[in-house]
């Protein structure tokens, strides 16, 4: 096995949704496996809580991923980690001192914990932080305090179907974000009217979306007629959609597809719950499609809702 420090990065395979964002020392689907003291892996082990935090101080990596793990309680020593993978546990509660020591932290990943519905806003002192997976937990709020990780270039969200709310100017802050998932995100619950930046629900989420100038994959969820129609006027986004998940847009009746043409990395295109729609026209026409790509807003004709 190479020991050779390998430092974190974001490796692109060339495969639209082939993103892996970690390279773990090829171990981090190993059983049970420490290197020295700088890498601490302990997965499939059925562990309930977490080694000793002693074990942690020495390690640049940490894998605990696939255990049972309900709880982070004790404040750990890290100077020098920059890889902790916790997903695919049980956790609940992760304690507000729990960060508090890793400041060279560069990729966390909490996702597949589907009791983990709170983050402590002290996840904010990780200013290292350019990997953060959340997809798949409980989580119903971003805490505010999550727009000081202004290093972050990957966010994954995909499947919180529970978070209804994002605070302002949260989203937008993240100027060097290359990759964002918000794919099938804020879906269980309708629209409401508050003041927030809501999954998918109102026009200040695409708002935010549009400050993000280094954005290179985007996937998201749009759960109202008059924020697609402001998504589908950015050619930046369009430019870097992969995903696009459509839910009770009650108003809109007819759609025609060229208004997707520009978005040429698209690949996952889901309409749920769209009971008013009416009419869906498919007019792909592969030799004018450079006709299309001067198209910056849809006309009348491509989207039509009923005011």
């Amino acid at each position: 096995m190479n020991l050779d420090p390998i430092p974190p990065k974001f490796i692109f395979f060339g495969v639209k949704r082939s993103i892996c964002p970690y390279n773990f020392y090829g171990i981090s689907h190993c059983g049970c496996e420490e290197a020295g003291n700088r890498i601490l892996v302990k997965t499939n082990a059925l562990l309930a809580e977490p080694p000793m935090v002693e074990k942690w101080n020495e390690a640049e990596k940490i894998s605990f991923m696939k255990n049972r793990i309900a709880s982070l309680s004790e404040t750990p020593t890290c100077p020098n980690l920059s890889t902790l993978l916790l997903h695919h546990n049980e956790l609940h509660r992760i304690s507000s001192s729990f960060f508090e020591y890793m400041p060279k932290l560069t990729i966390l990943d909490l996702s597949r914990n589907r009791f983990l519905w709170y983050l402590p806003k002290e996840i904010s002192k990780l200013v290292s932080l350019e990997y953060l997976n959340l997809s798949y937990t409980g989580k119903k709020e971003i805490p505010r305090e999550l727009k000081n990780l202004v290093m972050l270039k990957y966010l994954n969200l995909e499947g919180l179907r529970l978070l209804v709310k994002i605070p302002l100017q949260v989203i937008s802050s993240f100027s060097r974000l290359q990759v964002l998932n918000m794919y099938w995100c804020g879906t269980l619950y309708g629209v409401t009217e508050q003041d927030i930046v809501q999954c998918g629900g109102n026009v200040l989420l695409v708002q935010e979306l549009q400050c993000l100038k280094n954005i290179i994959a985007l996937d998201v969820s749009i759960k109202r007629v008059t924020a697609l129609e402001k998504f589908l006027t950015s050619k930046m986004l369009l430019k870097s959609t992969q995903s696009l998940y459509l839910q009770q847009l009650s108003t809109l009746h007819f759609l025609n597809l060229s208004s997707f043409l520009n978005m040429e990395r698209l690949d996952r295109l889901s309409f749920v719950e769209c009971e008013s729609l009416e009419e869906l026209k498919i007019d792909w026409d592969w030799e004018r499609r450079d006709q299309y790509s001067q198209v910056t807003r849809p006309s009348s004709s491509m989207l039509n809702a009923r005011n």
